[in-house]
């Protein structure tokens, strides 16, 4: 699997992909395609890493709208079927960056 970065075709910013020989290049998404309106402007994703069994992808999401600093995501994969075959759909979660206190 490889992991990188391309700029959608449909919003025109940067979104994180995954491609491997059986998939071919799949767009990762970013926050914003998750609904949730408290990252509603983060329209531009970067993905940087796999782990070795090409079963989490971790990155960045940024505001694209404001330019404002990334947060952290991974995304998760799961299973559905398309036409009668089974695809991997890539799920993103941003990764919480509370600090610890003593």
């Amino acid at each position: 699997m490889v992991v990188s970065r391309s700029v959608s075709p449909l919003d025109q910013q940067m979104h994180g992909i995954a491609w491997t020989s059986g998939t071919g290049m799949v767009d990762l998404k970013t926050l914003a395609a998750t609904g949730d309106p408290d990252y509603a402007n983060y329209v531009a994703s970067m993905a940087t890493g796999t782990n070795k069994l090409g079963t989490l992808i971790v990155g960045q999401c940024w505001d694209g709208v404001n330019g404002w600093g990334g947060l952290p995501v991974v995304w998760t994969p799961s299973s559905a079927w398309d036409n009668g075959r089974s695809i991997t759909k890539w799920t993103i979660h941003k990764l919480p960056t509370q600090t610890l206190s003593d």
